[in-house]
């Protein structure tokens, strides 16, 4: 029987084990930081629609979904996204923030050009292990090269919108925006500096050093 790639790699640096699967966020409610009410205008302070019929919480999730840290409710339950670069630019704290969200009245989204704004934290980071990688790739999604830990990492978050992230080969990032499937096994040698922070470790030869978001 031909055994796979990813398979032999593991034979043959010893791996008996799979390592214990992370339950990745299945809610970013946790991350919320802070939630203002603030002036809208026809410019938009949060640029990106998601669409109308929210509260705070689905508009939360739907731009975290997005790539966003952002969130806004306005209206009744239109939801608005963007990044804390973006945001820089405020008019100011709005008038009020006093109507119903339509599809959950127990919430406040917004009113009349304001926004019920909500930013989340950035999220934790958790250290999964040395993992075992092949060309069949177990996070499928290649940032680049030249990277730290924290700096996949934010790639990962910020780029692709991914809770895994992995380093190998002296700085080489990988993402994977769910659950990688089937078990994932420890294996190889995380023992390679980084390339562009030779006091830290990024993972080795067909070695993941590989986090994901609690």
């Amino acid at each position: 029987m031909k055994l796979s790639l990813l398979a032999a790699t593991l034979l043959s640096v010893g791996v008996t084990g799979a390592l214990a699967t992370p339950k990745p966020v299945g809610s970013v409610g946790s991350y919320k930081r802070f939630t203002n009410c603030v002036q809208d205008s026809s410019n938009r302070v949060l640029p990106y629609y998601q669409g109308d019929g929210f509260d705070n919480d689905g508009c939360i999730n739907a731009c975290f979904n997005a790539g966003y840290l952002m969130s806004g409710t306005e209206y009744g339950g239109q939801c608005y996204c963007s990044d804390p670069k973006s945001f820089a630019n405020v008019p100011g704290p709005g008038p009020q923030c006093n109507m119903p969200c339509s599809s959950n009245p127990s919430q406040t989204c917004g009113g009349e050009w304001t926004l019920s704004v909500t930013e989340l934290a950035s999220p934790t980071w958790t250290y999964w292990g040395c993992i075992a990688d092949s060309s069949d790739r177990v996070l499928p999604i290649a940032a680049g090269d030249g990277f730290t830990p924290a700096s996949c990492q934010n790639a990962c978050f910020n780029t692709y919108n991914s809770r895994f992230a992995g380093v190998e080969y002296g700085g080489q990032c990988y993402c994977a925006v769910s659950l990688p499937g089937g078990q994932v096994y420890p294996g190889g040698t995380c023992d390679a500096a980084c390339s562009a922070d030779s006091s830290q470790t990024c993972g080795g030869t067909w070695a993941l050093s590989a986090y994901y978001i609690l």
